[in-house]
């Protein structure tokens, strides 16, 4: 058996999938798996370094604090590619497209789209089942990466296998007990196991085991973030630890400051003393005592240069960008400056767009096997994916820019220039209805442009 990056696995054709296999694939992903979950807790605000710090003087202020910038990189890729949903439209005859649209609806592809994007944001990789309800209709479900494993023949490019694996909580009796059920799927079948002291049993929880799935492929699709299976942020983990214990420790000197140091000069301090200084807010001292703060001399400087170095290496190296810089938001900001302040971003972004495109791809491959049984044809590769960026808006040029392009393009490449046109092909479509529905001569208005062909 061969380990490659990520999560992928081989063996060869005629090998069929056996406890031992299935234990050795678990075992072999534990690391992958362990990965997966706490960057997921990471991004959730849990498991985080700075959340179990210790200090040996526990007598000491141990603040833990967490700066979210997880949260901020992970949402701001996502936004920045998924904040205008996914626009798929397929060229067939119209019952097809209304079959496919209704597909896209009932199972509110464009969050699926979302979700499946953040988590492979988030843990480098994602899945995403097919499977048919009981309804006889083509559902699909995300799935998080530490669930998946995928089984890759020799090749490397097509997936032989597919398993998911997780646990059922059970209660016997008062006692919490963890079952591991397992989904091995193949190009035809879908099998169910269940962790025994033997191994990897078939499940007889299952009236029919295997059971067909109704698909031509293994139904079970990965969604990787890139070929190394990263997560966003996570080049940039050591960084954003450092900024937690930075503004920790500039928290614990403030209060260590404000809770303690006092100096108190011919004057006898007990507890009935301090008690009432408290209540009154008022100090008696007899002729020549003396009560001062003994003042820590802060570098500030320091500690601010310090964190903004942790903050730009933050957003340089995660390829994202900090929006609440004066560069970004100041005055003399245009939409078109924002933009090149986001080419890495706009790097970022091609290089998941590109994997999203293919795993996509891969999706309504598998789900055109079984449309074609059920008489629908669909061909994937009349399909069409577009994936809009959520840049910044700058209207006013962009208005001026479509009256330049008037007859020097076409209107076709000329509207899918301008922001708001989503999908061009409907937007040249109501142009020409409006034109049919009010022509400019009704009102006396004489057409200075030449209609939308």
């Amino acid at each position: 058996m061969q380990i490659t990056q990520g999560q992928n696995y081989w063996i060869s054709d005629n090998t069929i999938m056996s406890s031992q296999i299935i234990s050795d694939l678990i075992r072999d992903n534990q690391h992958i798996y362990d990965r997966a979950v706490l960057a997921y807790q990471n991004y959730t605000g849990v498991s985080l370094p700075i959340s179990s710090r210790v200090f040996t003087d526990t007598t000491k202020v141990n603040s833990k604090i967490i700066n979210d910038f997880r949260g901020e990189i992970v949402d701001q890729c996502i936004g920045f590619m998924f904040g205008h949903p996914v626009n798929y439209l397929l060229n067939s005859s119209d019952s097809n497209i209304k079959y496919f649209n209704n597909f896209l609806r009932y199972n509110s592809i464009d969050n699926i789209d979302l979700e499946t994007a953040k988590r492979n944001s988030v843990c480098g990789t994602a899945g995403r089942l097919l499977y048919v309800d009981p309804y006889g209709i083509e559902r699909v479900m995300y799935l998080p990466a530490w669930e998946c494993i995928w089984v890759y023949n020799q090749s490397l490019t097509d997936v032989q296998y597919a398993i998911r694996y997780y646990n059922i909580t059970q209660e016997t009796t008062g006692v919490t007990q963890y079952t591991r059920k397992v989904e091995v799927y193949d190009s035809k079948n879908v099998y169910f196991y269940e962790q025994s002291a033997g191994g990897y049993v078939l499940d007889l929880s299952v009236r029919v085991n295997p059971i067909p799935h109704g698909f031509d492929r293994v139904p079970l699709i990965e969604f990787e973030n890139n070929d190394e299976r990263q997560s966003d942020f996570q080049k940039v983990t050591t960084l954003m630890d450092a900024y937690d214990r930075a503004i920790s420790d500039a928290q614990n000197e403030v209060e260590e400051f404000r809770l303690a140091y006092m100096i108190y000069e011919g004057v006898t301090v007990d507890a009935d003393f301090m008690a009432a200084a408290r209540n009154t807010g008022a100090i008696s001292v007899p002729v020549g005592g003396k009560v001062t703060y003994l003042t820590k001399d802060i570098n500030d400087n320091f500690l601010q240069n310090h964190k903004d170095t942790l903050r730009d290496n933050i957003y340089r190296f995660s390829k994202t960008v900090d929006v609440t810089n004066e560069n970004f938001t100041g005055s003399g900001a245009s939409g078109e400056t924002r933009k090149w302040l986001m080419v890495a971003l706009e790097v970022r972004a091609a290089i998941k767009e590109m994997k999203f495109r293919k795993s996509t791809d891969k999706m309504f491959q598998c789900l055109a096997t079984l449309w074609k049984k059920k008489g629908i044809d669909i061909d994937p590769m009349e399909i069409t994916i577009q994936i809009d960026r959520l840049y910044p808006q700058e209207l006013k040029l962009e208005s001026e820019i479509q009256l330049l392009l008037k007859g020097v393009v076409s209107d076709k490449t000329r509207l899918s220039l301008f922001s708001p046109v989503r999908n061009v092909l409907e937007e040249i479509d109501n142009i020409k209805e409006e034109q049919i529905n009010n022509p400019p001569q009704a009102s006396g208005i004489i057409p200075t442009t030449a209609v939308v062909n």
